[in-house]
């Protein structure tokens, strides 16, 4: 007897062509959602990395490793931002303090809050060429944007010690001038490249809104932007 043959019965072309669209389909419902998730993951990481490096420099003063430190945000010609902090230990720092006024009877730099933080600080450790866990800097991803309120300028220095009464802020993180000069204590990050901003009502038009603050005391915090309302992280 011949053995009976088996039918082999495979996909017709209209067939395969359903099941490509179906596919397509499941796909491109999936793909926003996951381009959205992985949005505010990326920012919410360098969010982080951001309060971290504010709060690790920080901790660095209060432990007593330094007397002096800054959080500091630089921008090259190319666009590149990058955040980076500095320390100084109690020697340099004491002779700072004990330096009140130069020989002309004014006020040195450092003794004014407006020019105390500022880029000629000669640190013993800097976070941008030191090998050292006490410092540290990174560059911000560059599909992201930072933003200091009611700034052009993302470029600027904050100054902290241990006991509050030597902190600065300078550049984009200074406002007003002289005995009227505050600390400008919040920034921004978001997704795209075009700033993060925020309207009068409150609401913004980019995605994933984050807030890192600060205060001369430490306090640093983590926000995200949500219905107009900042919500804690």
């Amino acid at each position: 007897m011949r053995a009976q043959e088996k039918k082999i019965k495979g996909f017709t072309l209209l067939e395969l062509i359903v099941v490509v669209v179906i596919i397509g389909i499941v796909s491109g419902l999936g793909w926003t959602p996951f381009q959205n998730w992985r949005s505010d993951r990326l920012v919410r990481s360098e969010a982080v990395k951001i309060s971290g490096l504010v709060r690790d420099i920080f901790s660095q003063v209060q432990r007593g490793h330094y007397s002096f430190v800054q959080f500091q945000i630089t921008e090259d010609e190319d666009g590149k931002v990058t955040l980076s902090s500095n320390g100084m230990k109690s020697e340099k720092f004491t002779e700072l303090v004990r330096n009140k006024y130069n020989p002309g009877g004014d006020k040195e730099s450092f003794h004014e809050f407006d020019t105390r933080c500022n880029d000629k600080i000669n640190w013993d450790d800097e976070g941008l060429n030191s090998d050292k866990l006490t410092v540290n800097s990174y560059e911000i991803d560059e599909d992201l944007s930072l933003a200091v309120p009611g700034k052009d300028s993302i470029v600027g220095t904050v100054c902290f010690s241990k006991d509050g009464s030597y902190y600065a802020a300078g550049d984009a993180f200074l406002k007003g001038t002289s005995l009227d000069a505050q600390a400008i204590e919040e920034l921004y990050i978001c997704s795209g490249t075009s700033g993060c901003k925020i309207d009068a009502s409150g609401d913004t038009l980019q995605k994933n809104f984050f807030k890192i603050s600060w205060s001369r005391f430490g306090n640093i915090g983590l926000d995200k932007l949500l219905n107009r309302e900042w919500v804690a992280q």
